[in-house]
């Protein structure tokens, strides 16, 4: 029965204007941030994400599946398949097998690199058989999640921060004769009569999955089909189905309830800023902040509903990009770049997170 989340977080050493940072937070109060499911959910390493491991599950690609999963393991410099993989990590390492270190000897990655040694790459349905069902599902989760990120990107970046007609809102609870109900909820299409009743805040995309999910009934829902088809999955439904994930609806914007922040100044730049519960069960001394402190500190309570990321509520504030993508070296996908307005500082001014 939760219904949400409450955090107190505290950014330190932060570098900036406090009028500002000021502005940049009373806009996340006003106006939220966009829902986006955090980087988290889609990253390996810098190198991968965990939506293409989804996506070629869901091809049944086992063998780039395998790959996809060993690569980061060992940090591999190229695309290597079956025995040329293995040779590579005998190579490495004269104990790639038996070396604790590498890897725990039962883990769903010691079971690949065995099969690959002993069978090779020609026996798919062996490896198929070494990819737990919980890690299909979370693999495909990860892709159904990233093509939502990409299609709220899309739908901000064209239509701005305003609804259009033919988009999704949940229906009121007398529901009427414009509502339409999946297994999800119920749902109303925006029209000419209804759109002066909603605002973006009001806005819903679908997460694909195995169900009827409905989808707008404007261009947007062209995207999702164009974003699978790149993906060379001509029926989601179809390849989805065995796996019964269902869709669901996921609102565009979100806004944290009881969004409060004040600066502080400290002068130890290891000193927490926040007691813990544990502090506060053992009595321990508040922190000690001086008013005049060498370093600026940024404390911030806020509530946020189930599924929503206290991680993108941050980003909103720092106006930094926190995902894989922003790496140099990485050109993953979806482009997750903040849509509300920003600072007209320049952006070395802009509050900043130093990591101790």
């Amino acid at each position: 029965d939760i219904q949400g989340n409450h955090y107190t977080i505290a950014l330190k050493q932060v570098m900036g204007n406090e009028t500002h940072i000021n502005s940049n937070l009373k806009s996340l109060k006003e106006k939220g941030f966009v829902n986006y499911f955090e980087s988290e959910c889609f990253e390996i390493n810098r190198r991968l994400s965990m939506h293409f491991i989804g996506k070629n599950v869901l091809m049944e690609q086992w063998l780039e599946v395998v790959n996809l999963i060993l690569d980061p393991q060992f940090n591999c410099p190229e695309k290597l398949y079956g025995q040329q993989y293995v040779a590579l990590l005998e190579k490495t390492s004269k104990n790639a097998f038996e070396d604790s270190k590498l890897m725990d000897k039962h883990s769903m990655e010691s079971e690949m690199i065995f099969c690959l040694k002993k069978c090779g790459s020609m026996r798919l349905h062996l490896l198929a058989s070494l990819v737990p069902r919980p890690n299909r599902l979370n693999y495909i989760r990860a892709y159904q999640q990233y093509i939502w990120n990409t299609v709220a990107s899309k739908r901000i970046a064209k239509f701005g921060l305003k609804p259009i007609i033919g988009d999704l809102v949940y229906a009121p609870a007398s529901g009427g004769c414009d509502a339409v109900s999946d297994e999800n909820g119920t749902v109303l299409f925006i029209t000419e009569g209804n759109i002066h009743n909603y605002t973006i805040n009001d806005i819903l995309l679908p997460l694909p999955g195995s169900d009827d999910t409905i989808y707008p009934s404007n261009e947007v829902a062209g995207w999702y089909t164009d974003l699978l088809l790149m993906d060379g999955i001509l029926d989601f439904k179809e390849r989805i189905g065995s796996y019964i994930i269902s869709g669901e609806y996921r609102l565009l914007i979100r806004r944290p309830s009881e969004l409060t922040w004040k600066f502080v100044r400290y002068d130890d730049a290891s000193m927490n800023l926040i007691s813990s519960d544990l502090d506060r069960l053992l009595n321990r001394r508040e922190p000690c902040l001086v008013e005049d402190g060498a370093f600026l500190g940024l404390v911030l309570e806020f509530n946020l509903p189930p599924s929503a990321y206290a991680s993108m509520t941050l980003r909103e504030i720092v106006k930094m990009d926190k995902s894989v993508e922003s790496s140099p070296d990485t050109k993953n996908e979806p482009s997750t770049s903040t849509f509300f307005e920003s600072s007209d500082e320049p952006k070395e001014k802009r509050i900043k997170l130093e990591v101790n």
